[in-house]
């Protein structure tokens, strides 16, 4: 089954209690119907990405041209599709990307903060910590 339409990620999210989102790799989501053949339109494809694989940004264009659809096609449902809305605007909101400009500390960032020793070690710190699931 594909990744984005797996339950897995379901699964993992009551495991570790994960509040984050979930976005698509490279369109996967496209895939699924068009390359991997497991459904017949893309409008099943979107549908079981957001409601069995809890992906909640689809890095392509599948969901914006099809998800609609899908919910009209009683696929999924708008109660999925707002599940996966809360996901990703609940991060934005965390971050103050809705705040004033002024409010936004990572507008204040220039090209002197980057590739600094410090964030250089973070990022180190960051890929050695890291968690990736291969099925």
């Amino acid at each position: 089954r594909p990744t984005c339409t797996d339950p897995i990620m379901r699964a993992a999210r009551d495991a570790w209690n994960f509040t984050g989102y979930v976005t698509s790799d490279s369109d996967s989501v496209d895939d699924v119907w068009r390359t991997h053949k497991y459904v017949r339109t893309p409008e099943e494809a979107s549908c079981l990405a957001v409601k069995d694989g809890q992906c909640d940004i689809d890095s392509g264009n599948t969901y914006y041209d099809h998800l609609l659809g899908g919910v009209q096609a009683r696929h999924c449902s708008m109660d999925d599709v707002d599940r996966a809305l809360f996901n990703t605007f609940r991060v934005r909101f965390e971050l103050g990307l809705f705040d004033p400009i002024d409010d936004q500390p990572y507008w204040k960032f220039g090209e002197g903060d980057i590739g600094t020793d410090a964030s250089q070690a973070l990022n180190l710190k960051a890929a050695q910590s890291s968690l990736v699931l291969i099925r």
